[in-house]
């Protein structure tokens, strides 16, 4: 009997050395709950790890200009108290980040866009390179506007494709794909525009798609003064600009 005795107690500290004890796992998934009165959630990153220092706006859909506002810890989450006034909220998140000496501000994915009352809610966000807002108010990827040079017979820019080359980790610090895109057809919301790219440094090239052959364009970064047209140019972002912001612009004539 002391034998058996002895054999399970050990089997028992074996699997509670596996399974880890009550009150010390430190799985940052683990749900956030409702609290009443509070305002909460977690913001990850593009790969669910938690993000420290994102600002959390709780914005007071009845009264102007008294929003809530705090920024997430270590951990990625939020806790915010509710005034116990009858009113309805929205929670908006807003990542800042230095990327290649310039600071951008990203809007961050809400996993639930609906408002919430005084009694709290529960609110997670998700930092996304690319995809459609909610109730399609522009992407979370960046902008880049096509125009043609003055002296270019090339009035179709949509028959341009471009080829973009990571030149370096994106803004996230992954490892981003060589994308070859076109700009929207004439009198769509896309057009002279390259949109919803991931936000990085490119090396880019373009060619006129005609009936008689690719012909290989010169290319400049119209957002540098005086820059010069050549075979392939470095795309950077810019956090803003005269039209846009988290996005570049783009010219092109032929060789």
């Amino acid at each position: 009997m002391k034998t058996s005795y002895f054999l399970v107690a050990g089997m028992m500290a074996s699997l509670l050395v596996l399974t880890g004890c009550p009150g010390t796992d430190d799985n940052h998934s683990d749900p956030i709950t409702e609290e009443k009165g509070y305002a909460k959630g977690r913001i990850t990153d593009t790969k669910g790890a938690p993000l420290a220092g994102v600002e959390v706006v709780i914005d007071n859909t009845y009264l102007y200009d008294s929003n809530l506002l705090t920024n997430t810890g270590q951990d990625g989450t939020y806790n915010v108290k509710l005034p116990n006034v009858a009113s309805t909220y929205v929670a908006y998140a807003t990542l800042k980040k230095t990327y290649n000496g310039k600071q951008f501000e990203m809007e961050l994915h809400p996993e639930n866009t609906d408002a919430f009352t005084q009694e709290g809610g529960v609110r997670n966000f998700q930092w996304r390179l690319t995809g459609e807002k909610p109730s399609g108010l522009g992407y979370y990827g960046g902008m880049i506007q096509i125009e043609k040079d003055i002296n270019s017979s090339i009035y179709d820019s949509e028959n341009v494709e471009f080829t973009l080359t990571p030149a370096g980790p994106l803004i996230d610090g992954s490892t981003g794909q060589t994308l070859k895109l076109k700009p929207g057809l004439p009198r769509s919301d896309n057009y002279s525009k390259l949109v919803d790219v991931p936000m990085g440094r490119y090396t880019v090239t373009a060619v006129y798609k005609s009936a008689s052959g690719d012909k290989p364009l010169k290319l400049r970064d119209r957002s540098i003064y005086n820059s010069q047209f050549t075979s392939s140019m470095q795309l950077d972002f810019q956090p803003e600009s005269m039209y846009c912001s988290n996005c570049s612009n783009i010219e092109y004539t032929e060789l």
